[in-house]
């Protein structure tokens, strides 16, 4: 219903998938550093870990497949983070009615804003048993920064936002990838 021009839809693809793919390199850098296990390996094993406090739950598992990646950061928070930023930031609100429908469950999820879709997905990461909160809490704080970068919209001082699509004249686009400010967390 945004009735956009075939320019203006290319344009928001662009920033959509320059975000994701920004998330997606500085996630997996982070998931290869952090090493974390995730709940489907750690809550059977718990009586290994060498923390008295813990029990293992041989027969727990979680209710859909996990991935077979580490625990932390959650890509799919990073991913749908930056997405959803770069979204708000093309469109400047978050105000932004739609519906999602998912094949597997044959459900469609309603939507009255980016941030109300956004905050479902984290916390449907966590019940499915395939995250721990701070891994989905971390993806989404990293990747909100990303996010807002990639769009060109960045009110970061240090930084300034990506400039890289307003070309000078007779100039070309050379991508430079951001620094991941908040790759410590």
């Amino acid at each position: 219903s945004q009735r956009l021009s075939t320019l203006q839809s290319a344009r928001l693809f662009a920033m959509a998938e320059v975000a994701a793919a920004d998330a997606l390199i500085s996630c997996y850098r982070e998931k290869k550093r952090w090493a974390f296990w995730r709940p489907v390996t750690a809550i059977p094993l718990a009586d290994t870990d060498g923390n008295p406090a813990t029990t293992a739950d041989p027969a727990w598992t979680p209710l859909r497949t996990t991935a077979p990646s580490a625990e932390y950061p959650s890509g799919h928070a990073c991913f749908t983070t930056a997405v959803m930023t770069a979204l708000g930031a093309f469109f400047g609100r978050d105000d932004l009615t739609f519906a999602a429908y998912s094949p597997a469950s044959g459900t469609t999820r309603h939507y009255d804003s980016l941030k109300a879709a956004t905050a479902e997905l984290l916390e449907a990461r966590i019940w499915a048993g395939v995250h721990y909160r701070f891994a989905s809490e971390h993806g989404h704080r990293i990747h909100s920064d990303e996010g807002a970068w990639s769009s060109g919209r960045s009110g970061d001082h240090e930084r300034g936002p990506n400039l890289g699509y307003r070309i000078r004249s007779k100039e070309g686009y050379v991508p430079v990838p951001p620094a991941d400010s908040l790759s410590d967390l």
